[in-house]
């Protein structure tokens, strides 16, 4: 989820409500079809990475309208639930690993949106 936010700018609830009709890691594009205004719907380019990164993830058996990035039970995500589970831990991870290297910790406010202008 955090290599789509970052590498496809994508909003956090484009992003979780992204269903697998939408991604095509074969030719490389994602729709965003649940964009927050009416100009936001557009089709993304993704890099190679990213595309991986799809196929990767994708169940062989992949229900087409299922989400990408679901819940155990396959329901939407909540923004707070990514926000404070996936990015959080995530940060702190990364932060970690910059101490290591004697490096500056990571911005902070750090949200999906900032994940977005990179």
């Amino acid at each position: 989820m955090l290599a789509t936010l970052v590498f496809g700018g994508l909003r956090i609830d484009e992003a979780l409500s992204l269903r697998w009709r939408h991604v095509s890691p074969a030719s490389r594009t994602l729709r965003v079809a649940a964009p927050k205004t009416d100009a936001g719907e557009r089709v993304v380019d993704l890099l190679p990475a990213l595309a991986d990164e799809l196929a990767a993830i994708k169940p062989l058996d992949a229900d087409r309208d299922a989400f990408v990035f679901a819940t155990a039970t396959g329901a939407k995500q909540s923004a707070s639930n990514v926000r404070n589970r996936v990015l959080a831990g995530a940060a702190e991870k990364a932060d970690a690993a910059l101490a290591r290297e004697d490096r500056s910790a990571l911005p902070r406010p750090l949200t999906p949106h900032s994940l977005r202008r990179t």
